[in-house]
C-alpha cells in the first residue's frame, strides 16, 4: 500500500468568469496562516500567536475511505451535486437583541492617501462594480468566561464575565449598486497570524463574491490585528483600542449586529443572510464562537470554517481546551468546513458525520496556503509563482483549491436560503493508525473532492512535505518529468480531453461552479501537455 507520509514540521449558471486580476493589497509578509498558529487560550497582546503542533490522532480514529462512509457524496438535487433536501430557510430577529457598536465614517483622511490598511486594489473592485469603505465601531465589549466542562461534543456553555470599551474597523466591499446586491454578507474574522490583518478567504472566494454580488465585511477582531493596523498609520487609526482577545467574541458578534442594522453600508442594501467566516487561525476561534457563543447571541446564519485543526481556543485566557471538539450541530445555522491535505491528519479526532446542519469537504491535492492565495494577496499573477513561495524547496502548491471554495460559499448561502443542501463530499483515504494518506499511481491522495489536477495529473500536488518554516503550510507541486507526461497523455488533446472530463465531473457533483468552467477549460488547452 502506498502511503504519503506527514514529515512536515507543523505536527448556478452566470457569466464565465474571465481574465479580471485577481489581487488585493495589505500585509502579507510571512503570511504564515496555519493552524500550526492557533493557539489554546486567548493573549490580551498577541491573540492567537504561536503554539505547539498540532496533535495527530490516534490510531483509527480518523482512518476514512471513498465510498459509503459518512459524508460520500450524496443524492443530484435542483442544483448540480446538491442533496435533494431543502433547508430551512432563515428563522431569526432581523436585527437580534444586544449591544449595537456606534459606527463612524466612512474613515478618511491619514497619512496612506486615505486608503485603508489591507485596502482591496481599485481596479479589482471597479472592475466588479465594486467600492470599498472602512468604518469605525466604538463600544462596551463583554467577555466571556467557560461554564461546567468543556467536552469533545462541542455543546459549551459560557457566562458572561466583565465589560471593557473598543474601537475596532471594518472593512465593506460592496457593489455601489444595491440593484447587483444579492442580500447575503460574508463577515471575516480576518486572521492576524501573518501579525497584521489578512483577508486570507476574501481572497480564495473574491470571484464568487464580487460576481455573485454579496458585501464582505472584514472584521478586526484581535489586539494583533488592531495594533498593527493603528502602527500602519497614527494619524487615520489614532482613535482605534483594543481591550484584549478575551473580548474578541463579543466585538464579532456586535459587527455582526452593526450588518444586520444596515449601519455599515446605506439602507437600501437590504440584508437578507449573513455568514460568519475564518480561515486557520481564525478558524479556530470560529469553532469556538459556534459552539459557546452563537447560542447565546443568535447573530450569524452560517458559518464557513476553513482549514481548522484539533486545537481549539478558549474563551479566558489561560483557559484549557479540548483536542478534537466537534462542532455542534443542533443551532439553526449550518456550518460548512473546509479542509485541506494540509489539515485533514491534524484534524482527525474532530472528524464528524454530515448532518442537516453540518458539511464537511476534504479536497484532494490541496494545501493550507496555496499559489492562488499567496499570488492574489500580494497582487501578483496567480498563473504565475508566487515570490513568497521561491524560498521555499519544493515549488509550491499549484492545484485549483478556490474552485472548490467558490462551491462552498455558493451553497452554503443557498442553504439558508431555502435551497439545496450542499453536497457531500468522500473523504481523504488515510491509513490506518492515522498518520498517511493513501495515494494512487500517480502519487497523489486518494479520495476526497477530487480536483481535476488529481484526476488528470501534470504533477504531485501534495499538502504536506515542504520546507523551511511556513513553506510547511504552503505544499508542493512536483512536476512530471515529459517522459511520464508523454507515457499519460500520447498528445494534448488526449490531456485536454482528461482534465475536461474531470472537470465534467466535479460540476456534476457540486465542487465547481458553472461560472469557473470556462477559466478550468481554458487551463488545460493552454497548458503545455505533454511538453
Amino acid at each position: 500500500m502506498t502511503q504519503r507520509l506527514d514529515t512536515s514540521a507543523p505536527s448556478g449558471g452566470r457569466v464565465a468568469r474571465g481574465a479580471r486580476a485577481l489581487a488585493f493589497g495589505g500585509v502579507v509578509g510571512a503570511l504564515v496562516l496555519g493552524a500550526a498558529c492557533s493557539s489554546s487560550s486567548p493573549s490580551t497582546q498577541t491573540g492567537a500567536g504561536t503554539s505547539s503542533a498540532p496533535t495527530t490522532a490516534s490510531a483509527g480514529s480518523g482512518a476514512t475511505t471513498t465510498g459509503s462512509t459518512p459524508g460520500s457524496t450524496g443524492s443530484t438535487g435542483s442544483t448540480p451535486g446538491s442533496s435533494a433536501a431543502s433547508a430551512a430557510p432563515v428563522n431569526r430577529s432581523a436585527t437580534p437583541t444586544g449591544p449595537l457598536p456606534t459606527v463612524t465614517g466612512p474613515v478618511t483622511g491619514g497619512d496612506k492617501d486615505g486608503k485603508p490598511n489591507n485596502a482591496a486594489p481599485a481596479k479589482l473592485l471597479a472592475d466588479a462594480g465594486y467600492v470599498e469603505e472602512e468604518f469605525f465601531l466604538a463600544g462596551d465589549a463583554t467577555s466571556y468566561q467557560p461554564e461546567g466542562t468543556w467536552g469533545e461534543d462541542g455543546k459549551w456553555s459560557v457566562t458572561t464575565g466583565s465589560t471593557a470599551p473598543y474601537v475596532t474597523r471594518v472593512l465593506v466591499r460592496r457593489p455601489t449598486s444595491a440593484a447587483k446586491f444579492n442580500g447575503s454578507v460574508m463577515v471575516e474574522w480576518m486572521n492576524v497570524t501573518a501579525g497584521a490583518d489578512v483577508a486570507v478567504d476574501f481572497g480564495y472566494a473574491n470571484r464568487e463574491l464580487l460576481e455573485k454580488g454579496y458585501i464582505y465585511v472584514g472584521v478586526t477582531a484581535q489586539k494583533v490585528g488592531s495594533d498593527a493596523t493603528k502602527g500602519s498609520d497614527a494619524t487615520r487609526y489614532a482613535s482605534m483600542a483594543h481591550p484584549g482577545d478575551e473580548y474578541s467574541y463579543d466585538m464579532f458578534t456586535q459587527a455582526g449586529r452593526a450588518t444586520l442594522a444596515n449601519k455599515v453600508f446605506p439602507a437600501e442594501f437590504g440584508v437578507k443572510r449573513i455568514i460568519a467566516d475564518g480561515e486557520s487561525q481564525s478558524a479556530s476561534r470560529m469553532t469556538t464562537y459556534i459552539n459557546a457563543i452563537q447560542k447565546q447571541v443568535d447573530v450569524y446564519d452560517a458559518f464557513l470554517v476553513h482549514s481548522r485543526s484539533d486545537r481549539t481556543t478558549g474563551v479566558a485566557a489561560g483557559q484549557q481546551t479540548p483536542t478534537g471538539a466537534l462542532i455542534r450541530t443542533d443551532l439553526r445555522s449550518p456550518t460548512l468546513v473546509v479542509l485541506t491535505e494540509t489539515d485533514v491528519l491534524g484534524n482527525l479526532k474532530s472528524k464528524q458525520d454530515d448532518s442537516d446542519t453540518y458539511r464537511r469537504w476534504e479536497v484532494a491535492g490541496s494545501a493550507h496556503v496555496d499559489n492562488y492565495d499567496l499570488a492574489v494577496l500580494s497582487g501578483t499573477d496567480p498563473k504565475e509563482p508566487a515570490g513568497l513561495g521561491k524560498i521555499c524547496e519544493k515549488p509550491i502548491n499549484m492545484a485549483h483549491q478556490y474552485w472548490v471554495m467558490n462551491a462552498g460559499l455558493h451553497h452554503l448561502d443557498a442553504w439558508i436560503n431555502k435551497g439545496p443542501l450542499p453536497p457531500k463530499g468522500d473523504r481523504l483515504t488515510v491509513n490506518a493508525d492515522g498518520t498517511a494518506y493513501e495515494v494512487d499511481a500517480q502519487g497523489n491522495s486518494k479520495g476526497g473532492i477530487r480536483l481535476p489536477d488529481v484526476e488528470a495529473p501534470i504533477a504531485v500536488f501534495a499538502g504536506l512535505g515542504n520546507n523551511p518554516s511556513f513553506c510547511r503550510l504552503y505544499g508542493s507541486t512536483v512536476a512530471f518529468d515529459a517522459a511520464k507526461l508523454a507515457q499519460l497523455y500520447p498528445d494534448h488533446a488526449a490531456f485536454v480531453a482528461k482534465f475536461g472530463a474531470a472537470v465534467d465531473a466535479l460540476h456534476s457533483q457540486g465542487f465547481i461552479l458553472d461560472g469557473d468552467l470556462p477559466d478550468a477549460k481554458a487551463y488545460a488547452q493552454n497548458a503545455k501537455v505533454p511538453s
